[in-house]
C-alpha cells in the first residue's frame, strides 16, 4: 500500500479491499483514494475516507444485494 496514506486507516482499506476480492472476485478493475487522504489534509478526528472503485462491467442484481 501507497506510503502516503495514514497508517492509521490502512486497516480499514485492506479489509474493505479483501471483502470485494471474496464477494465480487473478478469484478473491481481498480480502487482509488480521494478527497483530503489524496491531499495530504486527512485529519483522523475529523476526516472520512473518500474512494471511488471502477468496476470491469455493470454488477448484476445478485452482486449488488451482496
Amino acid at each position: 500500500m501507497d506510503t502516503r496514506i495514514p497508517e492509521c486507516i490502512r486497516p480499514v482499506l485492506n479489509d474493505y479491499l479483501l471483502s470485494l476480492q471474496i464477494e465480487l472476485p473478478g469484478l473491481i478493475a481498480g480502487c482509488y483514494i480521494h478527497g483530503s487522504i489524496a491531499l495530504n489534509a486527512f485529519n483522523p478526528y475529523l476526516s472520512d475516507i473518500d474512494f471511488i472503485t471502477i468496476l470491469i462491467r455493470r454488477a448484476t442484481t445478485s452482486e449488488v444485494k451482496n
